[in-house]
């Protein structure tokens, strides 16, 4: 399941928090 929060956290991650 494909959420904005999860996706958020997704980019997040990426972005190094």
């Amino acid at each position: 399941m494909k959420t904005p929060l999860t996706e958020a956290v997704s980019i997040a991650d990426t972005q190094g928090r």
